[in-house]
């Protein structure tokens, strides 16, 4: 049946109303012009075109955006932005940018050559990237200032990442610009990284990458044309460069200097004069987090600690146990229902509530049951205080306090364990027990064939009989049958009275840092925090708690704890796992969900009843809002971004959606790594030797080549420089330094014979800092590793000699081709054929204690591996640092291969 379309009607020959509203035709006759909204939705990808206008949605061919910018915007505030492509019809996009990607984000143009994007402002970047996205198929044009970048991270908002940005098939003729500019101090996370595969960069004046602050790229078919610079790195930044070539241009690759001090670790046993291997202590103490502040919007997080820290930017720290809350995450939450006997009363037996409500920013969860007799629990202050950080036993003082500690036991013959549910079944005689109230074992306190391990920690009593009680002491992976051999005495712990000490009411100072600082306790991340802790020891007017041990093992000293904060619970209570089920306003109340889940504060623990009337009572369960920050999403590791104090710094930690405030807790320090091939070290102190030596006048009248002279070190074991001249028609040309020396702690003289007649040529020399370079390492034990240098050290080194280790800027690049390089950064006058002249000095450059590890191949067919080894193919000579010789004449294949003569 054929039909004919009217406005929305549809008719068939007959002409027949057969339908009406949206028809998905096979085929149409005509050009279409009169139809809209063609082509299906497709979920998760955009259209960019140039007959596009921003304001269509982008989610059809027929509907597309008209700016790449446009559509990044959409797909940011789509509610599934990863995973989203965007596809760039042929055109030519004058973008007005910064372009921010967010994360998984993919934008690919339809075909290389027909796709350019032009930077609208020129004073900005182009494309921010964050992980995971991926550029393809993409020309850029136009032109930008120096120093702005094609590809960069955003250096205003950080972000962890997990996965590189990956750029394939693209082409930069944008001059001025840096191709793709990886600052690792813009990045969070381990992988400071860009890929990139087919990435041909004609940028004049530019910089074809830029690897800096610890940054790394993968960099497969990168070719650069009249770049100022093709590869650089800097400040620890490095790459692999593989399968690319530098043409023209000033510079081809560059490796300059070394990144911030990564960690700095101290000698602990001497070493003789040139040694290479050398014991390392690698420590520092945990600080104390006194505030935080986080900014959500930029992600940093400011830090100040009650010590000196002793951090320098760029260096990573390891964060933990910060915690914050976030009061954007509060939601109403409504009672649905209650499993029959959920709540044990702690000696009482079980129970099921018939209403409840919860307050996730104070953590109160009010329970009706009607008619409990349930006791609020009474308040008491502490006078004094001691604590013993290695046991983690806190002493308190409450006079005449009438508080009960534990009673001990001991397990009798007939305990029984099952490994498969991990129930155990003790026997008591007459223990007296009831269900719900919490059991201790001393590590070692029951002997079975096989061995059963259990932690030294308060369970609740699961089942009794008269002579016997179960726990849950958890599975073992033997099923075995369990033999119970015997029980040590007094080695079951009961517990009778809980206390609760509200956050931050205990003030103390510690010998750390001589008592200077105040610290309250206990912290929202500290063990204890919101919990009934189980009274142990007790005399008239003191009682004992477990409060857990510390890595600070100094004297801690009372000062003063708050009225009232010490809470003593006179009717305990326990909710079971799952046992109240809740809806809350996050999604309108839809879903159901059961509280406590086995992660929760609660799930396991007993609570103190707080207060009561005749048929409701409160315990508190912990405030929902508040959370441990870092939580491993971002890594715990963290570059530190600034010293704003003595005592503060700041750290990009990630953004987030949400406002969060600290409340309390937290450590911060070093973060120490194996040493490892990459870094380089001094030792005490910076010596140097001389790296560069600079004609300022070639003089006149030279008929031989002149006598150079460069002031000796200071050092005993110092060796000086050591140089020589060379002269064209009369005046000094070329100086090459034969030995760069050692030893020196300042720039030493420099001097020059003068000619017979004429004038004398002028010199002047840079020195720069002699590091070595780790070879390997061991693990990290007991504070200690074993490293190893690749070359000996010449001097003594002593106890307590201290070793800063850097991040050393690296290009490690396989098959390279040179071009012509240094002959200029202008198109045109760069070719040999209108004048370039290539300078292969300018091939690879090393400065600062930056390395090039590379094997290249030059326009002249000369071959290298690294300095040491330079093929001449048309001269069939090879030289190097340490030799000239005749390929022909004195080398065959084979002792070429060995090395040998």
């Amino acid at each position: 049946m054929a039909i004919k379309i009217s406005n929305s009607t549809i008719i068939d020959d007959g002409r027949n109303i057969v339908n009406a509203g949206i028809v998905t035709a096979q085929e149409y006759f005509g050009d279409a012009s009169n139809l809209s909204k063609t082509g299906p939705l497709v979920k998760s990808v955009l259209y960019v075109a140039k007959n596009g206008n921003d304001a269509n949605p982008g989610t059809r061919l027929s509907e597309p955006k008209a700016t790449i910018k446009s559509a990044v915007a959409a797909a940011t505030t789509a509610a599934t932005t990863a995973g989203t492509v965007i596809k760039v019809s042929a055109g030519t996009y004058v973008e007005d940018n910064p372009i921010k990607l967010p994360p998984q984000i993919s934008i690919d143009g339809d075909s290389l050559r027909e796709v350019s994007v032009v930077p609208l402002n020129a004073d900005e970047d182009l494309f921010y990237v964050a992980p995971g996205d991926y550029i393809g198929d993409i020309s850029f044009t136009g032109t930008m200032n120096a120093g702005k970048a094609i590809f960069a991270f955003d250096p205003d908002i950080p972000r962890y990442s997990a996965q590189s940005p990956y750029v394939r098939n693209c082409t930069n003729f944008v001059t001025n610009s840096i191709g793709m500019k990886i600052d690792g101090n813009a990045v969070i996370g381990p992988f400071k990284s860009m890929v990139v595969d087919s990435y041909t960069q004609y940028n004049a004046n530019g910089i074809g990458v830029s690897i800096t602050n610890e940054g790394y790229a993968q960099l497969v078919s990168i070719f650069t044309i009249n770049p100022d610079i093709s590869i650089f790195t800097g400040s620890g930044g490095q790459c692999d460069l593989t399968n690319s070539n530098s043409s023209f241009g000033n510079f081809g690759l560059i490796s300059d200097g070394v990144g911030p001090t990564q960690y700095t670790g101290i000698i602990t046993t001497a070493a003789s004069a040139d040694s290479s291997v050398f014991d390392v202590k690698l420590t520092s103490p945990v600080l104390s987090v006194k505030s935080a502040e986080y900014d959500s919007t930029s992600g940093l997080l400011t830090t100040t600690t009650y010590t000196p820290h002793g951090f320098t930017v760029g260096m990573g720290v390891t964060l933990a146990k910060y915690g914050f809350t976030c009061p954007n995450s509060s939601y109403v939450h409504q009672f649905v229902s209650a499993v029959p006997g959920s709540v044990t009363v702690v000696g009482v037996g079980t129970t099921t509530p018939t209403a409840a409500t919860y307050n996730d920013n104070n953590g109160e969860l009010v329970l009706t049951i009607a008619n409990h007799g349930l006791s609020a629990a009474s308040s008491h202050t502490i006078s004094t205080s001691t604590y013993n950080p290695s046991t983690g036993i806190l002493n308190s003082t409450v006079n005449n306090h009438g508080f009960t500690g534990f009673t001990t036991h001991t397990a009798e013959s007939g305990t029984l364990y099952n490994p498969v549910t991990g129930i155990a079944t003790i026997t008591v005689s007459n223990h007296g027990f009831s269900i719900g109230e919490r059991i201790k074992l001393d590590d070692g306190s029951l002997t079975f064939t096989p061995t059963v391990s259990v932690s030294n920690k308060y369970r609740s009593i699961l089942s009794t009989t008269t002579n016997t009680f179960t726990i849950d002491v958890g599975t073992s992976s033997n099923t075995g049958i369990h033999t119970f051999v015997s029980g040590t005495a007094g080695g079951i712990k009961k517990a009778n009275d809980h206390v609760k000490i509200l956050d931050g009411s205990l003030v103390f100072t510690c010998a750390k840092d001589n008592n200077a600082t105040q610290h309250p306790y206990p912290r929202m991340t500290d063990p204890i925090s919101n919990k009934w802790v189980a009274i142990g020891n007790t005399t008239a007017n003191t009682f004992e708690l477990d409060v857990g041990v510390s890595r600070d093992t100094s004297t801690h000293s009372f000062i003063s704890g708050a009225t009232d904060s010490l809470l003593k619970a006179n009717s305990l209570i326990g909710i079971a796992t799952n046992g109240i089920v809740f809806s809350c306003s996050k999604d309108n109340y839809v879903t159901n969900h059961p509280y406590p889940r086995p992660t929760d504060p609660a799930a396991g623990e007993v609570l103190g009843v707080e207060s009561t009337t005749t048929n409701t009572f409160m315990v508190n369960v912990g405030v929902s809002t508040r959370d441990t920050f870092p939580s491993g999403n971002n890594g715990y590791v963290f570059t530190v971004n600034e010293v704003v104090g003595l005592n503060t710094f700041t750290t990009f930690v990630g953004p987030n959606d949400r406002i969060h405030n600290y409340v309390s807790g937290g450590n911060a320090q070093i973060n120490y790594v194996r040493p490892y091939d990459g870094q380089v070290v001094y030792l005490d102190e910076e010596y140097k030797s001389v790296k560069k030596i600079t004609i300022s006048s070639g003089g006149s009248g030279y008929t031989s080549p002149p006598t150079i002279t460069i002031g000796s070190p200071s050092e005993s074991w110092g060796i000086p420089a050591t140089a020589v001249a060379q002269i064209s028609n009369g005046a000094v040309t070329t100086v090459d330094i034969v030995s760069s020396g050692r030893g020196y702690t300042s720039a030493p003289s420099i001097s020059i014979t003068s000619p017979e007649s004429g004038t004398t040529a002028s010199l002047s020399l840079e020195v720069g800092t002699d590091f070595f370079v780790v070879q390997s390492a061991t693990e990290i034990s007991s504070g200690i590793s074993t490293v190893t240098f690749t070359e000996n050290v010449p001097f003594a080194v002593g106890v307590g000699t201290t070793v800063p280790f850097f991040k050393q800027s690296r290009i490690l690049a396989s098959s390279h081709s040179f071009e012509y390089i240094g002959s200029g950064i202008d198109l045109i006058k760069s070719i040999p054929a209108r004048g370039g002249v290539a300078i292969p000095e300018n091939e690879v450059a090393d400065r600062n204690g930056g390395l090039t590890i590379f094997t290249s191949t030059d326009q002249a067919g000369n071959f290298k591996i690294g300095d040491g080894v330079i093929i001449n193919q048309q001269t069939g000579t090879v030289s190097g640092d340490s030799y000239t010789r005749s390929l022909f004449s004195t080398l065959t294949p084979f002792i070429l291969a060995l090395g040998g003569d």
